[in-house]
């Protein structure tokens, strides 16, 4: 399986959005459904809380503006997981 892992992340006092998209993710780690889903339930509360270590400065939208308080990272919007089967067919010549 080819698995990928889309987060859409938000930004303080801004509309604007950023999506990234993680590739090649094992099966092991896509399957873990509930971890993920804690996992960026951890990640959103410590940023809420201000116990995020950085990571809220890590990622900024296109309009930061730290006088105004605009822009930093402040939450994950959505996490999709897309999990592909990867199919490869022989075509070479039989002989």
């Amino acid at each position: 399986m080819a698995n990928n892992i889309k987060l859409d992340l938000g930004y303080a006092n801004t509309d604007f959005t950023r999506q990234y998209t993680i590739n090649n993710v094992a099966d092991s780690i896509a399957s873990g459904k509930e971890a993920i889903r804690s996992g960026v339930k951890a990640i959103n509360a410590s940023l809420a809380a201000g116990t995020d270590e950085g990571l809220s400065a890590m990622f900024r939208a296109d309009d930061y503006d730290a006088a105004e308080s605009i822009g930093a990272f402040n939450h994950i919007n959505s996490v999709t997981i897309v999990e592909k089967e990867i199919i490869e067919l022989d075509i070479g010549e039989e002989g």
